[in-house]
């Protein structure tokens, strides 16, 4: 699997659409970023699973197991083959650790309000501190 070097280049770059957002009185940030390369590094690493559950899957089936719901999760990673062009959306932000406890989940949404509600998007992130 990838260790996203190269996305991790393409965050410490120069940002060519000068597009940084803040929130959070400076404690997050959103801001969109060309990022071709990153994401050829994400596909790289989605066709990997895939095919590690390709063998896996195999392998189950030479034992007469069922695999129709692991085929389903895998549909839904395929799916993502083509999501991005290059152009990523990347956010962050800095949670007061004093705040915290161990177990807590933690995490960010950035939503877009459009004129049209079809065109309204959310984005969610989150995870075990």
């Amino acid at each position: 699997m990838s260790d996203f070097a190269t996305c991790l280049s393409v965050l410490a770059g120069e940002n060519a659409y000068d597009n940084v957002t803040t929130f959070g009185d400076g404690a997050g940030s959103i801001y969109i970023v060309e990022a071709s390369s990153c994401w050829a590094d994400v596909q790289g690493d989605i066709e990997n699973q895939l095919a590690y559950a390709e063998i896996g899957i195999a392998a189950l089936e030479a034992l007469h197991y069922p695999t129709d719901a692991i085929r389903e999760q895998m549909a839904g990673i395929e799916g993502v083959r083509d999501y991005s062009s290059g152009i990523m959306t990347f956010t962050s932000y800095q949670w007061d650790e004093a705040l915290l406890n161990s177990g807590d989940q933690i995490g960010l949404c950035v939503y877009q309000k459009s004129g049209k509600s079809s065109e309204n998007a959310t984005s969610c992130w989150s995870f075990d501190y």
